[in-house]
């Protein structure tokens, strides 16, 4: 049943694209959106699991790529100076599939937001592959401090952007430990030439800590839910 489910969404009629802007903590200014794939049933059954049942049933990698095709078909209506990040996991980049759907694309100011938990066995394979990205877009990597990659693996991947997990914004306004990781990812992205997003602002406590601690980005309901493409185009 699961299978047939998500057999349902692979040729993307189904699936409505939604963004979740992006704004500079300093001046408040829009700087992006994060382009999230959503599903039927959404007050039912979130986003995850649809990911998840396509992953059970040996489809995760085509759901993921079919959420790929769409998310690209509405860059086209993000605002000039303002980029569009399309998520996708480590197993993605590697079949070269990403790879071959920008080349056909013509998407200005692009970013390949690299996502999950999962390890990486051949992480030589995805830095070389990753790099052949770097013609078509900015490369982020998602949920620093919970996700796949070490500290190592960071710098080798050479990101445009971090972004950081949400489970380090929440509080960091009262918590020392929080602070002193997020003040600790601002020296590393500074070192590496990397933008920095927060992700998971809901406080203006929150956002101002960040902005205190030299954080350039943020991201959260604080700023806007995801939203509808037009909506969050105005």
């Amino acid at each position: 049943a699961a299978r047939v489910r998500v057999e349902a969404m692979l040729d993307g009629h189904a699936v409505t694209m939604f963004q979740q802007p992006i704004h500079a903590l300093a001046g408040g200014r829009a700087v992006g959106v994060e382009c999230l794939a959503r599903f039927p049933d959404l007050t039912k059954r979130g986003p995850q699991a649809w990911f998840d049942d396509a992953q059970r049933t040996g489809l995760g990698m085509a759901l993921e790529l079919t959420a790929v095709r769409c998310g690209l078909e509405v860059v086209g209506q993000v605002p000039d100076g303002i980029y569009a990040a399309i998520n996708a996991s480590p197993a993605t980049i590697l079949s070269g599939d990403l790879r071959r759907e920008l080349e056909d694309c013509q998407a200005r100011d692009l970013v390949i937001e690299i996502v999950g938990h999962q390890a990486v066995e051949d992480m030589a394979a995805l830095i070389r592959e990753v790099d052949r990205l770097r013609p078509f877009a900015r490369i982020a990597i998602d949920d620093i401090g919970t996700g796949f990659h070490g500290l190592r693996h960071l710098a080798d991947l050479q990101p445009d952007i971090l972004k950081m997990d949400m489970l380090l914004t929440r509080d960091v306004d009262t918590d020392p430990a929080r602070r002193a990781i997020a003040a600790a990812m601002v020296q590393f992205a500074g070192d590496i030439g990397a933008k920095l997003v927060a992700q998971g602002i809901e406080t203006t406590a929150e956002r101002q800590t960040m902005h205190d601690l030299g954080v350039d980005y943020g991201q959260g309901y604080l700023f806007a839910r995801p939203l509808p493409v037009v909506a969050a185009q105005q």
